[in-house]
């Protein structure tokens, strides 16, 4: 999805780095099925304000 990302120090943990070019909420539904299937959990840490209007 043109998203960058970034392992943790920690097991199993991947942040994710959403561009101003990509609709948030395509990337938020992502996870959402990956999680609905059992593939993954997730959390919305920061999301930015540009983000959370589009």
């Amino acid at each position: 999805m043109c998203c960058s990302s970034e392992l943790s120090n920690l097991p199993n943990l991947v942040a994710i780095d959403i561009p101003k070019d990509i609709v948030c909420k395509d990337v938020i539904a992502f996870l959402e099925t990956g999680e609905t299937q059992n593939k993954w959990e997730y959390q919305e840490a920061c999301i930015s304000d540009y983000h959370k209007r589009r």
